[in-house]
């Protein structure tokens, strides 16, 4: 009895000296220190808290305020109905008490914007209440999916399902716009070989078809005229800086049989003049439209196309003539050439690059 007494004096006497409780240690480092009391294995080591079950907890409730504030137990049993301050005792753990009510050691600790700590893994989910930014130091962004990845590289650059994107957005695969505004506009996106998108302005639309204007009564051709070319009274007018193919159509007849065995070739084209003939230097690559009349025929066709190239700043006619003729024996007259006489007569131009 009085060996106790010794001892329990002697704890006394060293709390009010030291304030300071040293279990298997003489020289605690702090208010209370426990230590180890052998390293071999041989007893269990460790600090054991009081141990209740979430209900024995809780029928205490009365007994905990802002005094026992840091207060450390272990619950062997979730609480079978919570109230205020064991709402959080859902399963066996270490508890601490806040003031208010029980806090579980551990516990996952949300971060209040879309993140949350689980151990030691950082859980990206929920609302975020603030904006966020994920700061890379130089480094990509990777996130991956079961079959693809996304990424952010240091560069700015986006990519979907690209693990080094090359361009601020590379897709690999199939991209989808459900939305495209339909206000007009003077560009379109196009891609390139690589897939690169680019805008382009939009292509110019195309040039209508341009129709000639044709005299009445065109031109008579007979013996003494169809060596050289004569005027037909029609003429064509391309517009400035542009390139048309001008085809032609027309009747070879004055309307009586071509004697047998007679025949005449007929050659027509373009001159930058209504008074003289000389072919049109605008003319690119062959400069005849020619057709014949052959014998025991009423009729003979001429017909064929030239490439004008008007590239003045300014719209130009080209006047149509018509000569030239190869004659096989006949002697007779063409009459009306190139004129709107006859329904068969066309010449007119298309556009082309």
């Amino acid at each position: 009895m009085k060996k106790q007494v010794f001892v329990a004096v002697g704890l006394f006497l060293s709390n009010l000296i030291y304030s300071q409780v040293g279990i298997n240690t003489q020289i605690p480092k702090a208010t209370l220190e426990v230590a180890a009391g052998s390293s071999n294995g041989t007893t269990p080591e460790g600090f054991i808290p009081p141990r209740l079950t979430g209900n024995q907890i809780q029928s205490a409730d009365l007994q905990y305020g802002t005094e026992q504030t840091g207060a450390v137990i272990y619950a062997t049993a979730a609480v079978t109905a919570t109230s205020p301050k064991t709402t959080n005792i859902n399963a066996p753990g270490y508890y601490y008490f806040d003031g208010s009510a029980w806090q579980k050691l551990g516990r996952i600790y949300t971060a209040g914007n879309g993140i949350s700590l689980a151990g030691s893994d950082v859980r990206l989910g929920g609302s975020l209440s603030q904006a966020t930014t994920i700061a890379s130091n130089g480094n990509a962004l990777n996130i991956m999916g079961s079959a693809s990845t996304t990424t952010f590289d240091a560069a700015g650059n986006l990519g979907i399902g690209v693990a080094s994107p090359s361009q601020l957005l590379d897709v690999n695969g199939t991209a989808r716009l459900r939305t495209i505004p339909s206000a007009g506009g003077t560009v379109m996106l196009t891609a390139d070989n690589n897939g690169v998108i680019r805008k382009q302005a939009l292509p110019t639309a195309s040039a209508p078809v341009i129709q000639a204007s044709f005299s009445t009564n065109g031109v008579n051709l007979n013996s003494g005229n169809w060596v050289n070319y004569n005027y037909t009274g029609t003429s064509i007018t391309i517009p400035a800086n542009s390139k048309y193919i001008v085809s032609t159509t027309q009747l070879i007849t004055n309307f009586t049989l071509m004697p047998t065995n007679q025949s005449i070739w007929v050659r027509s084209s373009f001159s930058d003049s209504s008074t003289s003939f000389t072919f049109s230097p605008d003319i690119v690559g062959s400069n005849l439209m020619s057709g014949s009349w052959g014998p025991s025929t009423k009729f003979g066709l001429l017909s064929g196309a030239i490439i004008l190239n008007n590239t003045s700043s300014s719209a130009k006619t080209y006047y149509y003539w018509v000569g030239s003729v190869d004659v096989n024996g006949y002697t007779g007259t063409i009459d009306q050439f190139g004129g709107s006489s006859w329904a068969e007569n066309q010449l007119y131009a298309i556009p082309v690059n």
